[in-house]
């Protein structure tokens, strides 16, 4: 007696896509690395997920900021290193290679 093939996977128990569940393990992973870091520096949440949902924010919104601050640089410069902040940095300008 000889095993079926089978020709497609596995269905999930439930209709959600296998790539859903693993993306949403991560963000979760994330998520919780982020509020471990911020309790082990000192942060409190007093207002519990409030506070958490508000760490969540602010963070989003200092991002965004240096991320505009960024863009606004590289177009004033007119130059892609700016736009990675080549012109903040001590080390080389361009990453070329060494000539032969």
């Amino acid at each position: 007696m000889s095993t079926p093939t089978v020709s497609s996977p596995r269905p999930l128990s439930r209709p959600l896509s296998r790539q859903t569940l693993v993306v949403t393990g991560v963000i979760l992973a994330i998520v919780a690395a982020i509020v471990v870091l911020a309790l082990i520096v000192g942060a409190s949440f007093p207002s519990g997920v409030g506070g958490v949902a508000a760490l969540f924010v602010l963070s989003a919104l200092l991002g965004a900021t240096f991320g505009a601050l960024s863009n606004g640089f590289g177009l004033i410069m007119r130059q892609e290193e700016a736009l990675i902040g080549a012109g903040f940095s001590r080390g080389p300008r361009k990453l070329t290679a060494a000539p032969a």
